[in-house]
């Protein structure tokens, strides 16, 4: 510890050092007592963490005994008392202070610590900048010394330093309207600023970029983008990949959003967006109209093995695709079907238009589309080897043959789960059949009856 600490010792007889005993280990305690209480004036409005430089350094080999007992007294009468700074300059106990990430305070660049301290609004139960920037390393190792050891037997001591996502996503916690942009804006900002080698992916980074439907998201680039003209922005379905437009208009917040790779959707990424909303999507929320058209059209952006690629990435836990029941096309009566319920047109449904609109594919918007539509496996007329599981009238008819197979007198009761058929390939589609008109039913039931794989399964 700096200083000259003058007091009435008892020492030996050439005064070169202290004697033990209770009388010198009282005025050690008083004097530890005079230092804590002082302390907090060597911090100043400029420099609030300043008196952490006049805190003891580490044990040394060598140390004397009374040397050791000034150290463990002083930190002990620290304890509990303000002595660490907040954002404000306001000294606090330790246990009220957040402390930055160590992957911070442990390079020589202190540039995010000092980009953070610059916003207005940030929260001010943080360490003061001045505590990690100036004398960086001294003064870490002065708080960190006022922690005691995490458990019985450790000789650390260590301040408990949050994540680097904890540190921004405090930034941004609980702000609503303009003050959850701004707050967003130095977010970004900040995290521009942190050096590479301090993350492994912009996860870590945390929720902090505000989306147009005002949802927090990590800057990931595979998971948000900047806004893109050819997207349809008045679907609500885009905010939750979206960045809010306000934040891209401000030229360093969208500078700092490219420096983090953050950009308009490739033709692939705007297809997994589009695919994601239809396929993931559950329970009441029906993707609308406008997610299906622009499903298809993205789909001609990209090759019809890239378009499939991205379909099987979507599967359920049973190994089921959904895209074989979600995945819908418009149709000439201007609806989106299921793929299992519509046709091409051709000798089910006339192409002229005179009937089954319903279940006959707009080719004039689907033209583009014909090659993966055949390989999703819209045809013109009923084909073999066909899986039929996804088609509600196999599901239908499945439990309609379980219950019958479990009404009968058996030994014991199967699970009706268990009880299904041997294949679930057919000649299909069948589900078709619930769209067509009569005269469409008669002529697609005559083409499934021409068939010999109709009776083989």
């Amino acid at each position: 510890m700096a200083g000259i600490l003058n007091a009435p010792w008892k020492t030996n007889e050439d005064r070169q050092g202290l004697l033990q005993g209770p009388y010198n280990d009282e005025l050690i305690k008083a004097a530890a007592g005079m230092i804590a209480e002082m302390l907090p004036q060597l911090s100043t409005a400029d420099d609030p963490a300043r008196h952490l430089d006049a805190l003891p350094r580490r044990h040394e080999r060598g140390d004397s005994v009374q040397v050791n007992r000034l150290c463990r007294c002083l930190f002990s009468d620290l304890d509990g008392r303000a002595v660490v700074p907040d954002q404000d300059g306001k000294l606090r106990d330790i246990r009220d202070i957040s402390y930055p990430p160590m992957k911070l305070t442990d390079s020589s660049n202190t540039k995010p610590l000092e980009q953070g301290a610059t916003y207005p609004d940030r929260p001010r139960d943080w360490l003061h900048n001045t505590a990690v920037t100036r004398n960086r390393v001294n003064r870490l190792a002065a708080i960190n010394r006022l922690f005691p050891p995490r458990w019985a037997g450790d000789d650390r001591q260590s301040a408990p330093q949050e994540s680097i996502a904890d540190w921004r996503e405090a930034l941004v916690a609980g702000r609503e309207g303009d003050e959850a942009i701004q707050a967003s804006m130095a977010a970004i900002l900040t995290a521009a600023s942190i050096p590479p080698e301090a993350i492994k992916s912009n996860n870590e980074l945390g929720c902090i970029v505000l989306t147009a439907d005002r949802v927090w998201r990590p800057p990931e680039p595979d998971l948000i983008f900047l806004s893109d003209d050819s997207l349809n922005d008045d679907d609500p379905a885009h905010g939750e990949s979206r960045v809010h437009p306000k934040l891209a208009s401000e030229p360093d917040t969208l500078s700092a959003l490219k420096e983090l790779g953050i950009k308009p959707p490739s033709s692939e990424s705007s297809l997994r967006l589009a695919a994601k909303r239809i396929l993931k999507s559950g329970g009441s929320h029906t993707p609308s109209d406008i997610t299906h058209r622009e499903f298809w059209i993205a789909s001609r952006k990209v090759s019809g093995e890239t378009a499939l690629t991205i379909l099987r990435m979507f599967k359920r836990r049973n190994g089921q695709e959904p895209w074989r029941l979600k995945l819908r096309v418009r149709t000439r009566a201007e609806n989106w079907l299921p793929l299992h319920s519509v046709l091409f047109p051709g000798d089910i449904v006339p192409s002229d238009g005179s009937r089954d609109q319903e279940a006959t594919v707009d080719t004039e918007f689907h033209g583009p589309d014909k090659k993966l539509l055949r390989r999703l496996g819209v045809t013109e007329v009923p084909h073999d080897d066909r899986d039929l599981s996804a088609e509600p009238l196999y599901n239908k008819f499945r439990t309609r043959c379980r219950h019958r197979f479990t009404r009968r007198s058996l030994e014991s009761s199967p699970q009706p789960d268990f009880l299904s058929f041997e294949t679930s390939v057919g000649c299909g589609p069948l589900h078709v059949l619930a769209r067509l008109s009569e005269q469409g039913r008669a002529s697609y039931t005559d083409a499934l009856l021409s068939r010999d794989s109709t009776f083989s399964r």
